[in-house]
């Protein structure tokens, strides 16, 4: 398999959904389980993957007053702008990135979840984004679910169930479109179930 990573020059996988839904931890499972079998990987999240993104975060997360879905958008596709170069950099060194968050994201929550016209949102991200994931992994939970699971609230959490049920649905209208590059994947199972589930994904597809 590490013959195929050097051949194809990296490998772009991604994780998605909702807040609460296991993304840290499934990102970090098979960040680990590879880098066991001797490969390369360039672990990231979005927002914060970079200094910039850090500070640009620290706004989009924590800052205590409404941010509105259209200025939101343009904060997260200005972290994106920046994170893209690194992560291309780190694919040109043959390295598996795996990112928590990419752009289905925006899509997600501030198209379908706050109302940014979605085709807007795509148009940016024609400009910045320059690739697409190979494999996305939307690990699916209800949004009470989500809830639950969920200890601090960051500012975007604290939107609700309602805000919550859009961007799920947004995420579940994207599976649609790209089939062959989104694959759903049942949240509310065990850790050690997902992590078998998503690794047998990932090695049929990298041997």
């Amino acid at each position: 398999m590490r013959d195929n990573i050097s051949k194809i020059g990296g490998y772009f996988i991604t994780f998605e959904g909702i807040d609460g839904c296991g993304k840290s931890s499934q990102a970090r499972i098979l960040s680990e389980r590879l880098e066991g079998m001797g490969f390369s990987v360039f672990w990231t999240k979005e927002p914060g993957g970079t200094d910039l993104g850090e500070k640009i975060r620290e706004v989009l997360l924590k800052f205590d007053k409404e941010i509105d879905p259209l200025t939101e958008f343009l904060l997260f596709a200005s972290d994106r702008n920046t994170h893209i170069k690194r992560i291309i950099e780190e694919i040109g060194r043959g390295k598996i990135v795996i990112s928590e968050r990419f752009k289905d994201s925006s899509v997600a929550y501030q198209g379908y979840g706050g109302g940014v016209s979605i085709s807007f949102i795509e148009k940016v991200h024609r400009e910045i984004t320059l690739l697409d994931p190979d494999i996305t992994f939307l690990l699916d939970i209800s949004p009470s679910e989500s809830l639950k699971r969920v200890r601090d609230f960051d500012r975007i959490e604290k939107r609700g169930v309602s805000f919550l049920e859009r961007v799920r649905n947004g995420y579940l209208i994207l599976s649609k479109m790209y089939p062959e590059r989104i694959y759903v994947i049942d949240g509310s199972r065990s850790k050690e179930e997902i992590g078998e589930e998503i690794f047998s994904i990932v090695k049929n597809k990298l041997l």
